[in-house]
């Protein structure tokens, strides 16, 4: 029936596409993970929760104040050297949610729910013969989303020192306005 209420599973399932769509575009859940080096061993699994994954890129290794070449394959970091033992590398990265995640990190919606909200209702108000259906609003709703994530995005950039993860259940929390 065209004319029933959205579910709040449906809602939820728009919410983390929404998030996925904000962690990804915005790259603001990063991670740092201290690697003890081991001798003679150049790839090491990166380790964070089972609702993440890592969706493309790596954005640092660290040696100190020195850089490491370095790559991702598969959550695995690989570095261009070996060290030996005794060192340790600073590997930052950064984390989206899966798509069947049941959590999500904290700062998605503790900072950023409104903005989710809107890409979720982005899409719902795309959603063809219902009541709620409407291209203005679907457009509000995108721009209002697009500039959270240009300015998450520019506040990575200046935050030198990225976040703690804390995962908090995913709210069908919404209004259709």
């Amino acid at each position: 029936d065209s004319r029933a209420p959205l579910s709040p599973n449906v809602a939820v399932s728009y919410i983390r596409r929404a998030a996925i769509r904000f962690a990804t575009d915005s790259a603001v859940l990063v991670r740092t993970e201290n690697v003890a080096l081991q001798d003679g061993m150049d790839h090491y699994p990166l380790t964070f929760d089972a609702d993440n994954e890592i969706p493309y890129a790596l954005l640092s290794a660290k040696q100190g104040h020195c850089d490491v070449e370095a790559s991702l394959v598969d959550d695995v970091v690989a570095l261009g050297c070996s060290v030996g033992n005794n060192h340790s590398v600073a590997v930052k990265f950064s984390v989206i949610p899966t798509h069947n995640a049941c959590n999500v990190d904290s700062l998605l919606m503790d900072r950023y729910h409104d903005a989710i909200v809107s890409g979720a209702l982005e899409q719902i108000h795309l959603m063809p013969q219902k009541p709620w259906t409407s291209g203005a609003a679907s457009e509000r709703h995108g721009a209002t989303f697009l500039k959270a994530v240009a300015s998450a995005r520019k506040k990575r950039y200046q935050d030198a020192d990225g976040n703690r993860p804390r995962t908090v259940a995913i709210n069908p929390r919404y209004s259709l306005r």
